[in-house]
């Protein structure tokens, strides 16, 4: 830490003035620098000089150092673009402490690539007209219901309109010259237009009571966590729309975060569909002008709402009142690649140096929030029953030990029994499987070799709709060869297990001339496809849908009935620490699809294991007996959210040197044990090649009350990380392979 920025001022420096400046390059430390002639703000962001390269940085302070001023170089320019404020300068400092990232990441986190450079786009956009009662071809009804359930006041691109709608130049210009649309000069970087608050006159009882309260503990203008929990169809989105509208009507900013971009698009239609208007979103698939476009509105508050993935965490919001977490609980806001952290908690932090509110809205909370609200961090509200005349689905096993399973076939009599009654009624089911493609391993059976991709220690996972044998680990796809390049025996291979494309291809052969869709991430272009794919599905175009993760939270489908999970055993298995919370996490998300509107539903766990403790706490209903004992075990095994986890990944292509490095760390954190800190390892880790990198762990795991991260810090800037070898350090860690 540099300077102190709780008292921080937007003062004038002096011309002259040495000057700290954070870059955002891989340095770690900050750079000193003469000010500029006119003078600068602290929280400016700046060129400055490196080497022979011109980088981005931020005015951190006054400089501290000795270093002769004749030796230092002058900052370059000052970048038109509102002062980093004292705030948020303050998260980057705090969230770089507790994730052991430098600052200079955090930072490189927040600015991105070219987010900073302003440029105009002036682009033409379509929208739809009013009125129009001429009857089209289906390709021309796909074009204009995109554009009706687009803003009137953004409109589409003929790019995005085209692709959206999957149809031709030569289509919308025809709709264009009937006068069924027309077009907008739209400059891309225009403001946002302004959102009034609406608030809601159909909330039930529960909804309203718990959106009085939060929007009573808003208007205090204080920093506050509060966990909104209800059951799956409760209504928490309408709950937190209501102080989304408090929010609107203060002045101030708000964020909602999604897990997963396709729900951040979907919340966002629902946004639209109740305030009439829209905000913005921030996720990897909007357009860099689009990118550049919101990282300039919320710096200068011209923008109000952002719907986002977790790196929206990171923009740098001028005055931001409210945060949302949307299906806190999920394991997608937690980054596994590059920096390391969890959207959540940076969420907080972020919202603690605001003064804003925070609600972490989830069905099935995760056991760190829940602690969190019994040791009275955190307040909580409930909505403990489906809205209007919903009920909640009852849920049953499928013992699969006692069923007669026809060779190759995955999905039992008993479900088959079940979505055949469904498919006669006009009703839908969906069938849950975790797993992508059509078979997760293929092997030789002249030989017994399975295909495993040669850069990773990952089988090969068949995805028959490509016609590839493809790596989950690194992406790398491989052409399935006639004969096995072991044995050279040919026609050989067989596929081992279903993934979802397997269950869809059962589904075919068992019901002929149903309609089946496939919802999986892998599968889909999520702007397009499956915003395509779930209108079907609502408007009951489908009878069976199959679907991995993607599917379990935060969709509503008027006409699900039936929800079969193929496999429910799956994710218990194997050591992972979260794994009972994830299953139950899951499958209850997964069973809440069915009967959300007035019809029961019904849900049905495949298992073979129908007596362990989770399958029984999810057929039970009872989630308080299982957070409670869930965190019993935690407790005595002191491990998160009791303890604290830190695990080191060490990865390199010469396993000889990766070992020798990981003693090296091990020998320099080894009197850590004398304050009752655990090491663990050097080991190989148990996806042990990534990208032809070997890899290992080392496992830190201490108390609460042993400040670990500033510890591990000074053991790590003792240490010389050798040229070919990299080192991540993950707090918390989420996953362990």
């Amino acid at each position: 830490m540099i300077i102190s920025t709780h008292n921080y001022k937007k003062q004038c420096i002096p011309e002259e003035t040495v000057l700290s400046v954070l870059t955002a390059q891989s340095i770690n430390r900050c750079l000193d620098y003469i000010a500029p002639k006119s003078g600068i703000l602290e929280g400016s962001f700046v060129r400055v000089p490196l080497g022979k390269k011109i980088v981005v940085g931020v005015v951190w302070g006054q400089a501290t150092s000795k270093i002769d001023p004749k030796k230092l170089r002058k900052i370059e320019s000052v970048i038109d673009f509102p002062p980093l404020k004292g705030e948020f300068k303050s998260f980057i400092i705090k969230a770089s402490e507790y994730t052991i990232n430098s600052q200079n990441l955090l930072l490189k986190s927040v600015i991105g690539s070219k987010n900073l450079e302003k440029k105009r786009n002036p682009a033409v956009r379509y929208k739809a007209n009013k009125n129009i009662t001429t009857v089209f071809s289906p390709v021309r009804e796909r074009v204009l219901k995109t554009l009706q359930r687009t803003s009137k006041i953004s409109g589409l691109s003929l790019k995005d309109l085209c692709k959206n709608a999957n149809a031709s130049p030569s289509v919308v210009k025809a709709l264009l010259d009937l006068g069924a649309i027309s077009t907008l000069e739209k400059d891309d970087d225009v403001t946002y237009s302004l959102i009034k608050p609406i608030f809601s006159d159909s909330l039930s009882g529960d909804q309203f009571k718990v959106a009085t309260k939060l929007r009573q503990k808003f208007r205090k203008g204080e920093y506050n966590t509060n966990l909104l929990w209800g059951v799956t169809g409760s209504g928490k989105t309408e709950v937190y729309f209501e102080v989304i509208a408090e929010a609107l009507k203060s002045g101030r900013q708000i964020l909602v975060l999604s897990p997963e971009i396709a729900l951040s698009t979907v919340s966002l239609e629902r946004f639209r569909n109740r305030f009439k208007t829209t905000g913005a979103e921030w996720h990897s698939s909007i357009k860099p002008s689009e990118r550049r476009r919101v990282f300039h509105a919320v710096a200068e508050n011209s923008l109000q709402l952002v719907f986002g993935t977790r790196s929206a965490v990171f923009l740098p919001f001028h005055d931001l009142g409210l945060v949302i977490v949307d299906e806190e609980h999920d394991s997608s806001f937690k980054q596994e690649e590059g920096m390391r952290y969890h959207a959540r908690d940076m969420a907080i932090l972020r919202a603690s140096f605001s003064k804003s509110m925070v609600i972490l809205a989830s069905a099935t909370p995760s056991l760190e929030t829940w602690v969190n609200v019994t040791l009275g961090k955190y307040s909580r509200f409930d909505l403990p029953k489906r809205y209007g005349l919903a009920s909640l689905p009852k849920i049953s096993t499928i013992d699969m030990r006692k069923q007669s399973m026809p060779k190759n076939r995955w999905i039992s009599p008993n479900l088959v029994s079940e979505i055949k009654k469904r498919i006669v009624k006009g009703e839908q089911s969906l069938l849950f499987l975790n797993r992508r493609g059509y078979a997760p391993v293929t092997m030789c059976k002249s030989c017994g070799i399975q295909l495993a991709c040669l850069n990773c220690d990952a089988r090969l996972t068949d995805h028959k709709s490509y016609k590839k044998l493809i790596c989950h680990q690194c992406g790398e796809n491989y052409e399935l060869k006639k004969s096995c390049p072991s044995c050279n025996v040919s026609g050989s291979f067989i596929s081992l297990g279903p993934g979802v494309e397997r269950i869809q291809e059962e589904c075919s052969n068992i019901f002929e001339g149903s309609k089946i869709a496939l919802l999986s991430s892998d599968k889909m272009d999520v702007s397009v496809t499956i915003q395509k794919t779930l209108q079907q599905i609502i408007e009951g175009d489908v009878d069976i849908i199959i679907g991995t993760q993607i599917i379990s939270k935060g969709y509503n489908f008027p006409k699900l009935t039936l929800v079969g999970i193929i496999d429910s055993d799956f994710s218990l298995k194997g050591g992972d620490l979260r794994a009972s919370e994830k299953t139950f996490q899951l499958l209850r998300q997964v069973a809440g699809r069915a009967g959300r509107i007035e019809t029961i539903g019904e849900a049905y766990l495949q298992t073979y294991s129908p007596d362990d403790p989770v399958i029984k706490a999810i057929l039970s209903n009872d989630d308080e007996e299982f957070w409670r004992l869930e965190a019993n075990n935690r407790l005595e095994a002191n491990a998160p959210p009791y303890g604290r986890m830190i695990s080191f990944i060490l990865s390199g292509f010469q396993l000889n040197e990766l070992y020798r490095f990981g003693k090296e760390v091990v020998l320099q954190l080894r009197d850590l044990e004398n304050l009752g800190v655990k090491i663990y390892g050097p080991s190989m880790a148990p996806v042990s090649k990534i990208r032809g990198r070997n890899r290992l762990r080392i496992l830190v795991k201490s108390s609460k009350a042993i400040p670990i991260q500033e510890l591990i810090r000074k053991k790590v800037s003792l240490i010389s990380t050798p040229r070919g070898v990299q080192m991540v350090i993950d707090v918390d860690p989420q996953s362990f392979y």
